[in-house]
Order: C-alpha cells, then structure tokens, then sequence
C-alpha cells in the first residue's frame, strides 16, 4: 500500500491544512478550555482520564482522515459494462426504473407504451409499489423477530 496524494491538487492542499488547522484548534481549546483549569483541584484524575479517552478519538479522527485521503481510491475501467438486468432488478431495464422514479409522484400524464399495451408508466408504478411492498415485509419480519 503506496501513498496517494493529487500533486496537482492546490485547493485540495491547502483545504487539507485547513481542515487539520482547525482540528488542532479544537484540541487546543479543550485543553486549554477544560483540562488545564481542572489540573489543580480534586478532579485532576478523572480529566485526565476523560482527555486521555478524548485524546484517542481525536487520535482515530485524525489518522482516518489521513488514511482516507492517502489510500489510493481505485477506479472502473473504461471498459467495464455494468450488469443492467442485476442493477435494474425487478425492471427490465434502467430506463424503466428511471421512468418508476420520475412518475411515482405524478400520476399519469406521462404514458409509454409497455411490451404486454398497458401503459409502462402503470407497468414501472407497480413494480415500484412491489418493491416498497417486499422491502415493508422484510422490515416487518426483521422487527417481528427481534
């Protein structure tokens, strides 16, 4: 695992020393705001506990985000042809859920002819409301058994 990083990405830079600027000023704040006050009295144990729990946090936040912006993201080739029966499952095709979407609030002023005469907007509106239908039935078992 290499280091990514866009060296062509100015605002990107300069975005990132922002955002890590005003990480360290939050930290800061709470040590200077919370931590400090408190080192001298009989609560100097337990802050120091609380910010050392707050200090690993803020430790993962930081390494996360550095993580996120160094990992190299990856991409899809050029090539690569997407699987429209998989993705437009229980349509026939993109288009038809594409056309289920748009008209779900409508009604029907927008008609396309479907393969079996009737309307494909009706076609796309009732394989829409069958999916919410299955998807309402998964939800009610999985609360049903918990």
């Amino acid at each position: 695992m290499g280091c990514y990083l866009l060296c062509s990405d100015g605002l990107g830079r300069y975005m990132s020393i922002f955002v890590y600027s005003l990480m360290l000023l939050g930290n800061a704040l709470v040590l200077f705001t919370v931590v400090v006050p408190r080192l001298d009295t009989d609560e100097q144990s337990s802050i120091l506990i609380e910010y050392a729990c707050y200090a690993f946090f803020w430790s993962m936040m930081v390494l996360s985000h550095i993580f996120t912006m160094c990992v190299d993201p990856g991409f899809i080739p050029k090539d690569y042809q997407y699987k429209e029966e998989i993705l437009a499952a229980p349509f026939n095709s993109i288009k038809e859920v594409e056309t289920a979407y748009l008209d779900k609030d409508r009604g029907t002023k927008r008609r396309y002819e479907g393969s079996a005469g009737a309307p494909a907007s009706d076609q796309s509106r009732s394989k829409l409301s069958s999916v919410a239908d299955d998807s309402m039935q998964v939800t009610n078992v999985r609360n049903n058994t918990s």
